[in-house]
């Protein structure tokens, strides 16, 4: 597979799973690429804080983690919630 650029969203994922100790392998197998994009698009970012400021790159992308934070959080709780309603009959 080719290596290519991805969304930000995908790259705060990578970021995320490489903090969290994936190898760059896993993370690949995780989110359906292939390693060279990993690598490639990891290597797009440390370039890109070279050229910007890299405060305001990573609080681009901790914003992005923070809402894929966030969308996880809620939907597990609304998960709970609607399996406590129904072991409760539904009220």
């Amino acid at each position: 597979m080719p290596k290519k650029v991805v969304n930000e969203e995908i790259i705060a994922k990578i970021i995320i799973l490489r903090g969290l100790g994936y190898k760059i392998e896993d993370i690949a197998d995780e989110l359906g690429l292939s390693y060279g994009t990993v690598r490639y698009n990891l290597s797009l970012l440390r370039k890109k804080t070279i050229i910007e400021n890299p405060y305001i790159v990573y609080n681009r992308f901790l914003s992005i983690i923070n809402n894929i934070v966030l969308k996880e959080i809620f939907s597990e709780l609304r998960a709970r919630i609607l399996k406590k309603e129904k072991e409760n009959g539904g009220s």
